[in-house]
């Protein structure tokens, strides 16, 4: 297996109910999960007793037949009103919901799901928000104040389930059974809008999150830091400063593949141009010590820079170009041989006086070698946003496979005049793959499905799911949107193999 052939098979054409998009296998079946929002999914208002759902589990057949459906709520749509999260685990599926028991009280629950007959083995409190939590309702207007998160750990023992806003920061951590590892803890949080960018649990319980935040001191500019917590010890926020007047931008974290290290990376910006992007920055995290190490930095190159400005995703300000995008999300990733590899995608908004139009950019990579060598390469991607258009990363080895999609007419100098002219229209997507060496050097581009008439909708990259060792699904399908409410249609399923 050298990761040199990329294999794609398609399931037949089906029509699965509205709001589905992920799907994961368990042995010879197929599962998706579906939010059945009530009458108000977008237009979210402070009268958030309004927001109301509910949540199936459905089984499918290899063909997308549907076997069983689980509604937690019995069809009823009494949870909410902040949003559900559900994760595959190794064995058994977790919900996570809302549900108000009275007026001033709402209480999060978990649920453990039996894959094989989609029985619900256990139901858990882990959190509640009642008239103690004044400070908390007092803040939170609209769902996207606040943010609901599940970490586990690389031993799968334990996971770590965050609920958090802008003045309150609600954990707890559960074993596989649902039981406290570590009881629930409300953290005051004295921050404006708060925002995690990452979080991670060790197999000693050792906790971190990554945060941003408006300063309160400088309304122009977001601050960054992170929510040390050791096990069994009390959490504390750690605003972050680089060296030499630079900013960080958002940053992510990793664990190394041996287990030892624990990456803390994104973009930095300069002191003279606060919202220029200057690079990359890479460090370490000590939990225990509540530190990070010394930043290593990687500037943008020139020509990096110039092929951004070209797609139109920079201009130039005092001769210096200067990203369009402020708040690039990088992920993080290691190789077998230790290069870190770390990876971005662009968007920008532009308005107008009837719409406002969202578009995805292109991907940039950042190879880094043990030594501190670094090699910058670009993805010229660029279309309109949605679900579809994001990428992944998978490392094979020594290799990076990215997965994304595309306009045919930004691939013209990469496929035959054949390959482009089966593609229905030039404003169709395409699936494609990128594998790179360790050096940064492109060994291949493959465009995944050479014919959309096979396909019904568009690959759903975001939306991918492990399927075994070297094995993916995403989605096919599309996603609409009117005045109240997302509707999302899936046809088919892609099935991904690297050999």
């Amino acid at each position: 297996m050298q990761g040199q052939q990329l294999k794609v098979n398609l399931s037949p054409s089906v029509n699965v109910k509205d709001d589905v998009t992920d799907f994961h296998r368990y042995g010879e079946y197929l599962y998706s999960n579906k939010t059945n929002w009530g009458k108000m999914q977008l237009a979210f208002t402070a009268n958030l007793k309004k927001v109301r759902y509910g949540v199936e589990l459905t089984q499918y057949d290899e063909d997308l037949k549907e076997l069983k459906t689980l509604s937690l709520d019995n069809g009823e749509k009494d949870f909410g009103p902040f949003k559900p999260l559900v994760h595959y685990g190794a064995n058994a599926i977790y919900v996570m919901y809302f549900k108000f028991v009275d007026d001033d009280k709402v209480k999060m629950y978990v649920s453990k799901v039996n894959p094989g007959d989609l029985s619900v083995m256990d139901t858990k409190e882990i959190m509640d928000y009642d008239q103690k939590n004044r400070a908390f309702w007092g803040t939170v207007k609209t769902i996207d104040d606040t943010q609901t998160l599940y970490t586990v750990s690389e031993d799968e023992t334990k996971a770590w389930i965050i609920h958090a806003s802008s003045n309150l920061l609600i954990s707890s951590v559960i074993d596989g059974n649902l039981n406290l590892v570590q009881k629930t803890e409300s953290v005051p949080v004295k921050l404006e809008r708060l925002f995690i960018t990452g979080a991670h649990i060790g197999n000693d319980g050792n906790k971190v999150l990554v945060y941003r935040y408006d300063n309160p001191a400088n309304k122009e500019f977001y601050a960054r830091g992170l929510f040390f917590q050791p096990a069994n010890t009390k959490g504390s926020f750690t605003n972050i400063k680089f060296p030499n007047g630079s900013f960080p931008g958002n940053l992510g974290l990793q664990q190394s593949k041996d287990g030892k290290k624990l990456y803390l990376g994104g973009e930095y910006f300069g002191k003279d141009y606060k919202y220029a992007g200057q690079g990359i920055s890479l460090s370490e995290v000590n939990i225990a010590k509540k530190s990070i190490s010394t930043p290593a930095f990687y500037p943008y190159t020139d020509e990096l820079k110039q092929r951004v400005f070209d797609l139109d995703f920079a201009s130039k300000k005092k001769g210096q170009i200067v990203f369009t995008d402020h708040n690039l999300n990088y992920q993080i990733d290691e190789m077998e041989n230790g290069t870190i590899v770390m990876s971005a995608d662009m968007q920008i908004t532009a308005t107008t006086t009837k719409h406002v139009y969202y578009f995805k950019g292109p991907i940039i990579h950042a190879f880094i070698k043990p030594g501190g060598n670094v090699t910058m390469t670009l993805i010229p991607k660029k279309q309109d946003g949605g679900s579809y258009t994001s990428f992944f990363n998978y490392m094979f080895k020594d290799k990076l496979i990215c997965i994304y999609a595309d306009l045919p007419k930004y691939q013209e100098k990469e496929f035959s005049d054949k390959q482009i002219s089966q593609v229905r229209t030039i404003d169709d997507l395409v699936p494609v793959a990128n594998v790179y060496d360790s050096d940064g050097k492109l060994l291949f581009r493959k465009m995944l499905i050479d014919s959309k008439k096979k396909m019904k909708g568009n690959v759903m990259i975001g939306n991918v799911s492990i399927n075994g060792e070297d094995k993916f699904l995403l989605p096919v399908g599309e996603s609409k949107v009117n005045m109240v409410k997302y509707f999302t249609r899936v046809h088919q399923l892609c099935y991904l193999e690297i050999l």
